[in-house]
């Protein structure tokens, strides 16, 4: 968003509160208040205002909440994907495997991309790979999901929780340069991004700076 196109939305926004209040003042003083007309007023500005301060002033815990939001919308992408495409039995296996069973999810996913994998379409694939990082990460060891990841963004190269997941481990993996670079290329192309996640991109980036 241009620096123009904020101030006026931010004026608008301004205006629009400025509006209300003399619309209240104005039924104040001439004595004829409508209960209904002030609690429809005062609904929609509660509901209004935080959706305002969310999109346009995100704090830090707005930040987190939307990525964690992307978050759990790719996961729930990645189950239907395995669910639909390798059955409830693949489904199963990777739960149970999780939980004592002699393989673990990522032995079991990594004889399935081996033996499999050229056939599948590139979202089944990029859903086990996205399993192997999110296991990888539990499991620490960043250097194994940063792997996954990078081939994840194979089939979607334009997916931001995919690199940001990507940035943040080659951070933990004390690699500052890379996950400059990754955040960098977030940046270059957010059409598709909200304000708080562009946000959240550059305050890593500043922390990576030292800023």
């Amino acid at each position: 968003m241009t620096l123009k196109k904020a101030v006026f939305i931010t004026c608008a926004v301004l205006l629009a509160i400025v509006a209300a209040c003399i619309l209240v003042y104005h039924m104040l003083t001439s004595g004829r208040v409508d209960p209904l007309a002030l609690l429809l007023l005062a609904a929609g500005i509660s509901i209004v205002l935080p959706m305002v301060r969310a999109h346009f002033f995100a704090s830090a815990a707005d930040c987190r909440a939307e990525l964690n939001f992307h978050i759990q919308r790719q996961d729930a992408f990645v189950r239907q994907q395995v669910a639909d495409k390798l059955g409830p039995e693949a489904v199963q296996r990777i739960g149970a495997a999780a939980h004592g069973a002699a393989e673990t999810p990522a032995e079991y996913i990594l004889s399935l991309l081996a033996n499999e994998g050229e056939r599948w379409d590139a979202d089944l694939r990029f859903a086990l790979l996205i399993i192997l990082s999110r296991y990888y990460e539990k499991t620490g060891d960043p250097e194994a999901a940063i792997e996954y990841l990078t081939a994840a963004l194979q089939s979607r190269p334009q997916d931001f929780v995919t690199r940001f997941c990507l940035a943040r481990n080659l951070e933990w993996q004390g690699k500052p340069g890379e996950a400059l670079a990754v955040y960098q290329l977030i940046l270059n192309d957010t059409a598709a991004l909200s304000r708080a996640m562009i946000k959240l991109t550059r305050r890593q980036m500043e922390a990576l700076r030292g800023g």
